[in-house]
């Protein structure tokens, strides 16, 4: 199984949900994969790779892999822009296809939602699609992510990809009217399944990596 991991945009929850895959898919020796990362001067000091790490125990240590990592907590593009480089697409997409053709088992996490600019004409859609992986979307039940999801969910099918299924996180132990009635009103207008419902006192709410034992 290769899955591709994204989200409504920043802080949804798409690292946390990753590890959770590589936990429930242990036995099969699972990688994970994060072609652009921003906001660390290195892979091995990228805050979501160390993250997998701590939140997997360090079991896929040698299977935890990322891509090109930019300075500035920025888009791909502006990190880019601010550093004087020029992203390469197909270079990207390759080093990505390398990654599916070497492990049978994979999660790979986005940066942002899709409309997140990698080049001036080129986003993290592009590079889902061209990856031809299966996608769960992970979103937030509050109120506009109707908007959010149904937006994100209509975004790829337009692209006809394969999309395994909505996790909604974060979900408040007392929900509100329009959180509760989020996850089927969601599933009705979009014909996507939800996956799971993962509550807001979990460590999928926001990984804080100080509450994180490794």
């Amino acid at each position: 199984m290769r899955i591709f991991v994204t989200g409504t945009d920043t802080g949804v929850g798409k690292t946390f949900v990753c590890a959770h895959y590589m936990n429930q898919w242990g036995s099969e020796h699972p990688a994970y994969y994060k072609p652009l990362q921003t906001g660390s001067p290195s892979i091995a000091e990228a805050e979501d790779v160390l993250a997998i790490k701590r939140l997997t125990h360090h079991a896929f240590d040698n299977e935890v892999n990322g891509g090109l990592c930019l300075k500035a907590p920025l888009s791909p593009y502006q990190a880019a822009l601010a550093e004087n480089l020029s992203l390469n697409p197909t270079q990207i997409l390759d080093d990505l296809n390398k990654q599916i053709a070497m492990h049978e088992t994979l999660v790979v996490e986005g940066a942002g939602g899709l409309l997140v600019p990698i080049t001036q004409d080129y986003f993290m859609l592009d590079l889902i699609e061209q990856s031809g992986l299966p996608v769960v979307l992970v979103t937030r039940p509050q109120l506009g992510t109707l908007n959010h999801t149904l937006l994100s969910l209509r975004a790829l099918q337009s692209r006809e990809v394969p999309i395994l299924g909505f996790i909604m996180n974060q979900f408040p132990a007392t929900p509100n009217q329009a959180e509760a009635d989020s996850v089927a009103m969601i599933e009705s207008l979009s014909g996507v399944k939800c996956l799971e419902v993962i509550p807001s006192n979990s460590l999928c709410a926001k990984i804080n990596l100080s509450e994180v034992t490794p």
